[in-house]
Order: structure tokens, then C-alpha cells, then sequence
């Protein structure tokens, strides 16, 4: 009985020294799993916010080409690409149906002789499929005004012609891919930024779910959006650098409204990178508050100090007179 009674002290001992071992295995890997989870949650943050910059420069290129389709911009581009074409020793079948300073050279002489023989005020021409309406009074100021009548005529037929094929099919149906600059690219390139955009907000708020400090979202957002406009701004500088004129001309048609899009993305960017940080003194300015308010309930909730119970005065009886 002894034997067992001495060896009860060292039994408890190592008791505690296995629950110690236990607790501080426990720990640490608590710990290892929030480090692992930091970091499972940072790389994930970074993935997506790489795909939504990818996002937010296509969405930008294809607003690019959406808005610089519209019939006003197209047909304002179009009068450098006619004289640059006409000026260029390009072929016929690459310049197509835009060597329109040819067409209007051409037209000059039968136009004022039509005006002047015949008792008219409108002469009329064709060319490649589309009906050509020059007043005669326009036609009475020269080749210049002609080929601006031509030029509008021609841009308004094409952006409105009814194509008869998918976006991609055209190109094998035409021999100058002239949809491109039709209306009928303009909605096929307003879709695709509405899908852009909608991919965007999924990933920005997959981006909220999965930071850490939440707060600084809207800072990253802004500056995502902010880098994603320069490549577009910069890209028509480099096709005009590259290709020359005049088909530079032409490409730039599609890029002619980069700095609008550029500076929209700017102020959006800008805005939600001042939500950001407005947002996060706002919350440091809540944080102290709410310390300032725990510190006066806490000298508020103090003990008071007891004060001693006054004895109470004792009278002296009064003295009864004989």
C-alpha cells in the first residue's frame, strides 16, 4: 500500500504534463490553421482580382467600340478615311466601296452638265448598290461638296443596311468587311459590354465576400478600374504608329471614342477610391467613439466608495423643575 500511495504524486504529475502538451498541440495548430486560411483567402483575393482587371479592360474596349459606332461619330470619321484612301496607292479591292474622292471626281462633270441640261434640282447616281441624292445647288459648288453628299449618303447606307448574317460569318460574305462600321456591329458590341459589365459586378462582389478587411474594397476597385482605361487610351496610338495611314483611318474609327471611356473610367475609379478611404475614417472615428463611450461606462460602473454612518446625536434629557 505503501508502493502505490508514493506513486499516486507522479501519476498526477504526469497527468498534467501530457494535458499541458495536449493544450499547446491545440494551439498551435489553431494557429496554423488561420495562418493557412490567410492565406487560402489572400490567394484567392489576389485570382480574382486579376480576372476582374482582365474583365474591366475588356469591358472598357468593347464600351470603346459601342460608342464609337454610332452613326454621328461614324460618318464624322469617315471624311478622313475617303481622302486618305483616295490619296493612297492602295487597290481597289482593298479600298472597296470608300475610295469615295474618286467616285465624286468622277461624278463632277455629269452632275453639272445634268443640272445644267436637264430641268431638275436633284441628280442621281449609284454606287456599289447605294443610291447617291446631290442637289444641284451642291453640285454648282464643286467636287469638294459632291464628295461630302457622297460621303454621307454612302456611311448612311452602309450603317443601315439589313446584313443578313451572324457578326463572324459576314466577314466571308464581303469583300470589305463594310459592317463592321453598320449599326448592326454597334449592338453586337453593346452586348458583349453588358455581359462584361454583369461578369464585373460578380467578381467585384466576389471580391467583398472573400477579403479580409472588407473596407479597403472599394479602394481596390477604384484602382483596378482606373489602370484597366489607360491600355485602351494607349492602343489607337500604337495602331497609328504601326499600320500608317490611311488605314489607320479606319481603325481608329473603332478607338475614336478611347479618351471619353477613358476619363469615365477615371471619375468612377476616382469616386470609389474616395468612397474607400472615406469610408475608413468614418470607421476609425466610430471605433474611437465606441472606446470613448466603454471608457465612460466603465468610470461610471465604479464602486462608490461607503461612507461611514453618522452616529446620531444623542439629547440630554431635560431636567424636570420642582
Amino acid at each position: 500500500m505503501a508502493f502505490t500511495t508514493d506513486l499516486k504524486p507522479i501519476l498526477v504529475f504526469n497527468k498534467l504534463n501530457l494535458f499541458n502538451i495536449n493544450i499547446h498541440i491545440n494551439f498551435y495548430k489553431s494557429g496554423f490553421s488561420i495562418q493557412l486560411m490567410g492565406l487560402i483567402r489572400g490567394g484567392v483575393v489576389l485570382f480574382l482580382g486579376v480576372l476582374l482587371f482582365v474583365s474591366f479592360l475588356a469591358m472598357n474596349t468593347l464600351a470603346t467600340f459601342s460608342s464609337s459606332l454610332s452613326y454621328e461619330n461614324v460618318r464624322n470619321n469617315v471624311y478622313p478615311i475617303a481622302f486618305g484612301i483616295g490619296d493612297s496607292s492602295l487597290s481597289e479591292e482593298v479600298m472597296g466601296n470608300l475610295n469615295l474622292k474618286k467616285v465624286a471626281e468622277g461624278e463632277n462633270l455629269k452632275a453639272s452638265n445634268y443640272c445644267n441640261r436637264q430641268n431638275t434640282t436633284i441628280y442621281n447616281f449609284s454606287y456599289e448598290g447605294f443610291m447617291i441624292d446631290v442637289p444641284c445647288t451642291i453640285v454648282a459648288q464643286g467636287t469638294q461638296a459632291i464628295l461630302n453628299e457622297t460621303i454621307s449618303d454612302v456611311v448612311y447606307g452602309i450603317y443601315y443596311t439589313q446584313y443578313n448574317c451572324s457578326f463572324w460569318n459576314c466577314f466571308s460574305e464581303n469583300q470589305f468587311p463594310s459592317f463592321l462600321i453598320s449599326q448592326k456591329a454597334q449592338d453586337y458590341w453593346q452586348g458583349k459590354f453588358y455581359i462584361m459589365l454583369l461578369i464585373s459586378l460578380i467578381l467585384a462582389v466576389l471580391i467583398f465576400i472573400f477579403m479580409e478587411n472588407r473596407i479597403n474594397a472599394p479602394i481596390i476597385l477604384g484602382i483596378l478600374l482606373v489602370l484597366s482605361g489607360l491600355p485602351v487610351l494607349k492602343l489607337s496610338a500604337l495602331i497609328y504608329a504601326f499600320v500608317g495611314k490611311p488605314l489607320s483611318f479606319v481603325i481608329g474609327i473603332f478607338f475614336s471614342k478611347a479618351a471619353l471611356i477613358f476619363w469615365i473610367s477615371l471619375v468612377i475609379g476616382l469616386a470609389f477610391i474616395a468612397v474607400g478611404f472615406a469610408s475608413r475614417i468614418m470607421n476609425l472615428g466610430f471605433i474611437k467613439n465606441l472606446i470613448k463611450k466603454g471608457e465612460e461606462k466603465g468610470q461610471a460602473k465604479t464602486v462608490p466608495q461607503i461612507q461611514p454612518a453618522e452616529k446620531p446625536k444623542q439629547t440630554k434629557p431635560s431636567r424636570k423643575k420642582k
